[in-house]
C-alpha cells in the first residue's frame, strides 16, 4: 500500500517539476477532436461536479500554427433567458491565447454536471504536425471558478491519398526486404 501512494506522490512531483498538466477529478475535454485539414473541430470542457459556480475567468491556449480560432459558445451548465450567463471575449492576451470571462446573472450554479464553453477551431491546411493541445484553465490570480490545467489532443487526420502514398511506401518496403531475402539464400546455396 505504501509503494502505490509513493508512486502516486513520484508521478505528481514529476508532473509538477516537469510542468505536465495533469486534469483534476471532475473536469475533461471532448467534443470533435479530429478532422482532416482545413475542416472544423469543436473543443469542450466538461465539469462532472459543478458547485458554487459565479464566474469563470478562462484562459484557452492554441497553437496559432494549427489551429485557427471560429467562435466559442457557452456550454449547457449556464443558465440561460433574461437572466442567463454572459460570455465576454475572447481578447487575445498573446498569440495562441483566448481568454473568456463569463458570469451567471442569477444565483451560483450547483449540483450539476455538464460543458462549460465549446470553442471551434479550424486545423489549417497544409498541418505542421499530426496533433496539438488544446489547454483550459483558470485566469492565475483570478478570483472566479477554479479550472484547474485540462487539455485535449487536436488530431489531423491525414487525407485519403496520404494513406494511399504510406501504403504503397510500406509496399515497396515490404517487396524490397522479399527481394533481398530470396537474393541472400541463393548466393548462399
Amino acid at each position: 500500500m505504501k509503494s502505490i501512494r509513493a508512486g502516486t506522490y513520484l508521478v505528481l512531483l514529476l508532473a509538477v517539476l516537469l510542468r505536465i498538466p495533469v486534469a483534476q477529478a471532475g473536469f475533461s475535454v471532448g467534443g470533435t477532436l479530429s478532422a482532416l485539414p482545413g475542416e472544423q473541430v469543436e473543443v469542450i470542457l466538461n465539469d462532472s461536479s459543478v458547485s458554487g459556480l459565479e464566474a469563470l475567468d478562462l484562459l484557452v491556449t492554441f497553437d496559432p500554427a494549427m489551429l485557427t480560432f471560429n467562435q466559442a459558445a457557452l456550454g449547457s451548465v449556464w443558465p440561460t433567458g433574461d437572466f442567463g450567463a454572459a460570455l465576454g471575449g475572447p481578447a487575445t492576451p498573446a498569440a495562441g491565447q483566448l481568454l473568456f470571462t463569463i458570469s451567471v446573472g442569477t444565483e451560483p450554479v450547483s449540483n450539476t454536471v455538464g460543458s462549460l464553453l465549446h470553442v471551434t477551431f479550424t486545423l489549417k491546411n497544409p498541418v505542421p504536425a499530426l496533433t496539438t493541445l488544446v489547454t483550459f484553465e483558470s485566469v492565475p490570480g483570478s478570483e472566479s471558478y477554479l479550472v484547474p490545467s485540462t487539455f485535449g489532443t487536436v488530431t489531423a487526420v491525414p487525407e485519403p491519398g496520404t494513406w494511399l502514398t504510406m501504403l504503397a511506401g510500406l509496399g515497396l518496403l515490404a517487396a524490397s526486404a522479399l527481394w533481398r531475402s530470396s537474393r541472400a539464400v541463393t548466393a548462399n546455396s
